[in-house]
């Protein structure tokens, strides 16, 4: 991942965006500003990572804030979603971050693997939806689906619902 330097884009609410602004007073490349996570559907989520973990020398991302330990995090969830979301990633920070997630069973429709790409990291405020909506309407001009928007606050483990 390349990260922009130089100041921070602010958004500029006074005039409609100019091809390549994408409402942001500085340029903002989102194809390069952005985070890859593969999400598998499986029906034991916490096993199928820690089968990945070795072989890809991947470890375990870091406890969500508020939370000692992922067992109290798994533990905070509602019962039906204990032991569903399990992950693991590169120590360095480099590699794509595989997620799994369970499903209630075999799925006959569907994919059981897709990837959920980050735009706008390192962005702030109303930043990151503004290069978001500008990546999604490129890619939907391409004919790729638009999936599910899930707006997160910063430092929160968020649920994706699919």
């Amino acid at each position: 991942m390349r990260l922009r330097s130089g100041p921070p884009p602010t958004i500029d609410r006074s005039r409609d965006a100019e091809p390549g602004v994408v409402g942001l007073t500085t340029p903002v490349d989102t194809t390069t500003t952005r985070q890859v996570k593969i999400t598998f559907d499986c029906g034991e989520p916490a096993a199928v990572a820690e089968s990945r973990k070795a072989p890809l020398g991947y470890g375990d991302p870091p406890v969500p804030p508020r939370f000692d330990c992922w067992e109290a995090f798994n533990s905070s969830l509602p019962e039906e979603d204990q032991g569903s979301p399990w992950a693991c990633q590169d120590p360095e920070g480099v590699g794509p971050r595989p997620f799994f997630q369970r499903v209630p069973g075999p799925e006959t429709v569907g994919n059981h693997v897709h990837l959920d790409v980050r735009v706008g990291t390192g962005l702030r405020g109303d930043e990151p939806i503004v290069a978001l909506e500008a990546k999604a309407t490129r890619l939907e001009a391409s004919g790729a689906p638009r999936a599910h928007l899930v707006r997160v606050p910063q430092g929160v483990c968020g649920r994706r619902v699919w």
